[in-house]
């Protein structure tokens, strides 16, 4: 593609008014020399779109006409003519748009791993402005993403006139000229990439004292439609020659190792000590390796915490008062201090809502309040949420944020409603807009024996590349519901979408999956495809399911005419006994939208639904057959044994084997069976020494606990009679029913640990599975003597920490954050010692 065709395809998307505009072009004079440039802004909602329009995926595009007059001609309209007679000259290219992991399927790590190559250029993701720089007629063009030039008002600066400023700065300190630099951009044909730190021009999250603040080189890319961007070695000399700032650039072998390395550093959200937005990644691709394929690492805490606090101290100043709901509890603290500061010193606030003072007065706060502003301690307070948002309440959403909100001038559109008369119904119950792992789907079949479930996941594989996995693979020989929730949540890891392949006829088999997800990812989506049975038509769904199961014949893990002889009376037994899909049932609250599938229609037509309420682009009939073809041909490797019998798959309880006293419960709790705390704690305190006393004491008196260490949920009647009340009762059943059900494996993360040298030491758990009657969960570690029970350790906590988690420093209590923290396994058991 030539440049002169990419501006005519640009120009042809800027048809349209309103909201139907995809793309904008916005005239500048570059004086010097007297002539006009031209930017294009795309929409942003657009870049992630399969059929993306755009002849380009330049996010920042600056070009100029050859054959026009000069910039004095200014009464010159503008025609259709010039855009397709031009003589067109690209004079500043950003990069191509790129995504954070998991935003879209090319990032996926199982993507990545199949499709990219090394080196793999792990740069630091800096949190300021873009600033591309260039050269036209030797004279430089300094730009923002999409605008040069002064600002509108005398009063303020544009980004570009600040980028040109210290563009001069950088090249004074090197002795250099802008004639010098303008003749390496011309030579080269580039433009170079930019990150501007500037607090003094403008705040954003992260601080840039002022030692680090200026121009960071973070590309440098070639003038032309095709991406192509110079590799990171190639920068450093030219930052060093010209004066300017270089970002912190790694060189990785393969993927696996940059996972391993972002992963490790996402608990502290820091990196060489000062915190950190994230990474970029630069790789390129297999099939053409010349082609860079980037993507980012974004770390969600603290910057999120921190761009809340922002957004709710403008809104406190603005409106003279806070009016939205904060995720974080810390927040809540956060802005009764806001409050407080803004009635004792307002001038602490002076030009906040024009971005100046946001840093000074968050480590104001954090520094009264004695809390870490960079590492795992920060990040830890991050995990703790309000109840208001764990209940699914609407929490504020930064001017940054918001799939409907304005980006970059353009309004991105969300989900739209349901068309009258779909076969999808919009139900959204317990979903959180905007919450955490918004872009993951969870798709879940409502089906019998021989809808066609499987065949439709294998297709979908195939065609969109989502994740499927099968129930009939699932070897377990205990707790398979269970294992087949847990490998359908691990498939999330590397893909946005994840087929739960079972027949999911029961409300048990559906709360098991939805409720998995849902606290995992709160703003995720939960599709249900919903083959319907009426009860009166059950026997005639099972013979066409019969009729399908022996078509099929032999080719399946389990239910197969010679494997189970009385295959059609399970088939029966499937279509009678089954719990229809009810979203006013709590089992089936967390689902939001449903698709009605029909076992007599062909699965193409079912497939073509779930495209319509996924986004997807349905397929040609070639593609769709080649699909087909692989789904039907795909061996059977798994072969498992199906019981005759056509009971109903429902379990019941059974029988306690000894009702003695002895054998009852005294409390449920989670067993850390295989834990070894010292392992942990030894280096901890090898690298905290000065506070490391209580804890010599309790390994040379042999006082560290030696059967597993446990986190207790809830006692009961018999291990409490004097405290048990109604919330051990509720815990306690819970307990017992995850028990009961057989999914008892869960894991628990451990932040920090916690001691008061007279009384005990404990871990402190963060993230807990399920619900615990203690106000802070732990773990005891161990008591100074006999005379200190274990459960002395919740009023240890009490003292250390806020009901909500925050710390108080009050008592003689002693706090060390893990870095990161870690997860443990463990299992939901009784106890009766």
């Amino acid at each position: 593609m030539t440049t002169n065709q990419m501006v005519q395809s640009l120009s042809a998307l800027e048809k349209g008014t309103g909201k139907s505009k995809q793309v904008r072009r916005s005239r500048y004079v570059m004086d010097p020399p007297g002539i006009h440039v031209y930017s294009y802004n795309c929409n942003e909602w657009l870049y992630k779109k399969a059929d993306c329009p755009f002849p380009t995926m330049a996010r920042g595009l600056f070009v100029r006409n050859l054959n026009e007059g000069p910039a004095s001609d200014k009464d010159k309209k503008r025609t259709d003519d010039d855009d397709r007679n031009g003589n067109w000259e690209i004079v500043i290219r950003g990069y191509d748009k790129f995504f954070n992991v998991n935003e879209v399927q090319a990032t996926t790590w199982s993507w990545l791993q199949a499709n990219t190559t090394a080196p793999y250029e792990v740069t630091t993701k800096e949190n300021g402005c873009i600033i591309f720089m260039s050269a036209v007629k030797g004279h430089l063009l300094v730009t923002s993403k999409h605008a040069t030039g002064p600002a509108r008002s005398a009063d303020a600066k544009s980004h570009a006139q600040v980028g040109e400023e210290w563009m001069d700065r950088h090249l004074a300190s090197v002795g250099k000229s802008r004639a010098e630099l303008a003749a390496f951009f011309e030579q080269h044909h580039v433009t170079a990439v930019f990150e501007l730190g500037d607090d003094d021009f403008e705040e954003h999250i992260l601080e840039y004292p002022p030692e680090r603040r200026g121009l960071f080189l973070h590309g440098i890319n070639q003038n032309t439609p095709e991406f192509a961007s110079w590799p990171s070695a190639e920068l450093v000399p030219f930052a060093e020659k010209f004066g300017f700032l270089s970002v912190k650039t790694l060189l990785m072998d393969n993927i696996q190792q940059v996972k391993e390395f972002t992963d490790a550093l996402r608990a502290s959200g820091s990196y060489d000590g000062r915190a950190i937005e994230g990474f970029v990644v630069r790789s390129h691709l297999k099939l053409n390796p010349t082609r860079a394929h980037f993507f980012k690492v974004k770390y969600d805490e603290p910057y999120l915490m921190f761009r809340e606090w922002r957004e709710g101290t403008k809104s406190i100043l603005r409106e003279k008062g806070n009016h939205f709901v904060p995720k974080y509890t810390l927040s809540k603290q956060y802005f009764a201090w806001v409050e407080r500061k803004r009635r004792q010193d307002p001038g602490m606030f002076a030009g906040y809502t024009d971005n100046k003072g946001i840093i000074n007065v968050r480590n104001a706060f954090l520094t009264e309040y004695h809390l870490p502003g960079v590492g795992a301690g920060i990040v830890s307070e991050a995990s703790n949420t309000t109840e208001e948002y764990k209940r699914g309440e609407n929490t504020y959403k930064g001017e940054e944020e918001g799939a409907a909100g304005l980006v970059d001038g353009f309004e991105a559109s969300g989900l739209r409603a349901a068309p009258s008369g779909s076969d999808v119904d919009m139900v959204g119950a317990g979903r959180r807009p905007g919450g955490y792992g918004s872009d993951k789907t969870l798709l879940v079949p409502i089906a019998t024996i021989g809808a066609g479930k499987t065949t439709l996941g294998l297709i979908m594989g195939q065609l969109y590349g989502i994740s499927h996995v099968q129930n009939d693979n699932i070897t377990a020989k205990k707790n398979g519901a269970a294992v087949f929730v847990s490998t359908v949540m691990k498939e999330f890891d590397n893909h946005l979408v994840v087929y739960a392949d079972k027949n999911n006829h029961l409300h048990e088999h559906r709360k098991g999956i939805t409720e998995a997800f849902r606290y995992r990812y709160p703003g995720g989506r939960i599709i249900a495809l919903d083959w319907k049975i009426a009860p009166e038509n059950a026997d005639d769904v099972a013979k066409v399911a019969i009729a399908r199961v022996d078509a099929r014949g032999e080719n399946h893990q389990s239910l197969t005419p010679k494997k189970t002889s009385r295959y059609k009376a399970v088939i029966h037994n499937f279509t009678r006994n089954r719990d229809p899909l009810d979203v006013d049932h709590p089992d089936d609250a967390a689902i939001d939208d449903i698709v009605d599938m029909k076992m007599e229609d062909d699965i193409r037509v079912n497939l073509i639904k779930v495209c319509g309420v996924m986004g997807w682009e349905p397929p040609t009939e070639e593609a769709y057959q080649t699909a087909l073809d692989v789904a039907l041909q795909t061996p059977i490797t798994v072969h498992k044994v199906v019981s005759n019998s056509a009971s109903s798959s429902k379990a019941s309880p059974k029988p306690s084997k000894n009702n003695s006293k002895d054998n009852k419960p005294k409390y449920y709790g989670i067993r850390l069976d295989g834990f070894d705390v010292k392992e942990f704690l030894n280096p901890l305190f090898e690298a905290h020494p000065d506070e490391a006393s209580f804890y010599n004491h309790l390994v040379s008196q042999n006082r560290i606990k030696t059967t597993p260490l446990h986190v207790t949920l809830a006692m009961t009647k018999l291990g409490a009679p004097d405290t048990f009340d109604e919330r051990h009762d509720r815990a306690g059943a819970l307990a017992a029913n995850i028990i009961a059900r057989g999914a008892q494996h869960v894991q628990v993360t451990i932040s920090s640990v916690v001691w008061d040298e007279t009384k005990t030491m404990a871990l402190r758990v963060t993230d807990l599975p399920v619900e615990s009657v203690n106000v802070h969960p732990h773990a005891t570690v161990g008591t100074r003597d006999d005379g200190v029970k274990p459960m002395v350790s919740n009023e240890v906590l009490a003292e250390a920490f806020t009901p909500e988690g925050i710390r108080t420093g009050r008592g003689n209590t002693h706090v060390l954050y893990f870095d990161p923290p870690f997860v443990v396994d463990g299992v939901v058991a009784e106890f009766t010692y």
